[in-house]
């Protein structure tokens, strides 16, 4: 049975949470605590019957299934997500969190039964308060989570909050500030609020390339939105929030990156791809292909950018096993990206 929350006003219009049984979240022993926590986010760019076939057949239904799939700008109804999922509901059940206008954004979360799931959506809200709904919501007085953020408890062992950061670029100024000013300020505050309870995993696409390394051409793509000098600072602040300055329950274990490095020990955040790959080129997101014209060879180039991450609290890092992009399909613009964590 579905039950909506309270993301947004009840409306046949309004964007709504459907939390598929999780009001009664099971408590059997996860597969995890054998082979593994599997977590997989994915832009679909608007899903459909070919993304979700690929998506059950990668991911779902498929010798080694993931444990939590986060899919972004799903940009569908509730009834035509819970449609697709359905056809899961013997493994999994799920978190629907749509946007209104559904053009634009929606999130949405499927989980296995075998985890004990715990929405945590209240405290979103809570801590995000003072970041009002962006400009292209209709939804003015509900919560700026709305269509875009996705949060629980996992078998009481860490937080997972997935999320669609909204985009920005100098070509925008408007959208650009409300993701500087306004939107990065709330929601670290929330994760470092989260942090001081268990460790947490944030992931998503956040609309954000860290480096040069993490765009095809630095100096050409400055003004692209998740590249801009205001949002990169704007990260890599939040990640370097020393440990003392966020209190945690939790212990840490040391852990090195794949070439024998020390990890970022003194740091409360790590973008764990690049943690564990200092030296990886590998993009999540492909910009169109350029058509043939007279231009010069290197504007024949594809752009692409790593815009989605797995940005995991210090203490969660020394559980990680692998994390991988997953570059084949070419359904969405977008990549999936999965990780394994021992817990």
């Amino acid at each position: 049975m579905s039950t909506s929350s309270s993301f947004a006003t009840a409306s046949a219009v309004t964007p709504v949470t459907i939390v598929e049984n999780a009001a009664t979240p099971t408590t059997t022993a996860s597969p995890a605590a054998k082979h593994g926590l599997k977590v997989a986010t994915y832009n679909v760019d608007q899903l459909n019957d070919a993304k979700w076939e690929f998506i059950t057949k990668k991911f779902l239904l498929c010798a080694e299934p993931v444990h939590l799939l986060f899919l972004t700008e799903t940009k569908r109804q509730p009834p035509e997500l819970t449609n697709w999922f359905k056809q899961v509901k013997t493994n999994y059940d799920w978190i629907i969190n749509s946007h209104n206008p559904t053009r634009y954004h929606g999130v949405s979360l499927l989980y296995s039964k075998s985890l004990s799931v715990e929405n945590i959506e209240n405290i979103i809200k809570e801590q995000i308060q003072d970041c009002p709904v962006r400009s292209d919501c209709n939804d003015k007085k509900g919560s700026a989570a709305i269509g875009r953020i996705v949060g629980v408890s996992v078998n009481q062992s860490f937080f997972l909050v997935g999320m669609y950061v909204p985009n920005a670029g100098h070509q925008e100024p408007a959208k650009l500030e409300y993701r500087t000013k306004r939107w990065d300020p709330a929601v670290y505050k929330l994760l470092n609020h989260l942090k001081t309870m268990k460790p947490v995993l944030w992931l998503g696409d956040l609309n954000i390339a860290p480096s040069e390394e993490d765009v095809t051409h630095p100096s050409e793509m400055k003004q692209y939105g998740g590249f801009t000098k205001e949002e990169r600072e704007n990260f890599s602040t939040f990640l370097s929030t020393p440990i003392s300055t966020v209190t945690s329950t939790s212990t840490t274990t040391d852990m090195k990156s794949s070439d024998g490095k020390s990890p970022h020990s003194k740091k409360q955040w790590v973008d764990v791809f690049r943690h564990m790959y200092p030296n990886a080129v590998q993009y999540t997101w492909r910009g169109r292909i350029p058509k043939q014209n007279n231009k010069t060879k290197n504007n024949m180039i594809r752009r692409q950018m790593r815009l989605d991450h797995m940005i995991a609290s210090h203490d969660l890092v020394p559980h990680v096993r692998f994390i991988e992009i997953d570059s084949e399909p070419e359904l969405s613009d977008h990549c999936p990206l999965v990780l394994q964590i021992d817990l």
